[in-house]
């Protein structure tokens, strides 16, 4: 998405724009549907306040049993650049630059940021799911297994030894 820098003026300017998530993610099965962006600009002097709103519709599987899940997602991030002037440096700034004399400014690696950034690092289909026996497979959230299961973990046998020995 890039937004035209002529003619944006000290106040909020509001684009809106409906397309593939294929655009910014490769993975069509992951976001099957459209991605809906709201980027709001508002020129502050030598700076550009960028907040970008993006809705999309992600499909992954849970982390725990692998059953299939298909979520709303909404993002929001903001992100400040800085027109380019003489007596700076990239450095001096913790921002983006934008270079003197540019007339446009690409925000797709921005947008792509936001939702990288929003969405969850695990998927669950529950909080409380159960997962899938490690023995034999079976979904423990659809029904139970005749599997013995130890909770304890093999690591930490050796101590469960020595306690045994010390009493």
């Amino acid at each position: 998405m890039r937004i035209q820098l002529s003619g944006l003026h000290e106040e909020p300017h509001t684009f809106n724009r409906k397309c593939s998530a294929v655009i910014y993610f490769d993975d069509i099965e992951t976001f099957p549907d459209d991605l809906s962006i709201r980027a709001t600009v508002n020129r502050e002097g030598n700076s550009l306040r960028l907040l970008i709103d993006a809705e999309l519709t992600g499909c992954f599987n849970c982390d725990r049993c692998g059953a299939p899940l298909k979520n709303q997602y909404h993002c929001r991030e903001e992100f400040f650049f800085m027109f380019e002037e003489d007596d700076h440096s990239l450095e001096d700034h913790e921002s983006g630059i934008i270079p003197r004399g540019a007339l446009e400014l690409d925000i797709s690696q921005e947008i792509r940021d936001t939702i990288i950034l929003t969405l969850p690092y695990q998927h669950f289909c529950t909080e409380d799911c159960r997962g899938i026996c490690p023995k034999c497979g079976v979904d423990l959230n659809k029904k139970e297994c005749k599997c013995q299961h130890d909770n304890v973990e093999p690591r930490w046998e050796a101590l469960k030894e020595l306690k045994k020995k010390k009493k």
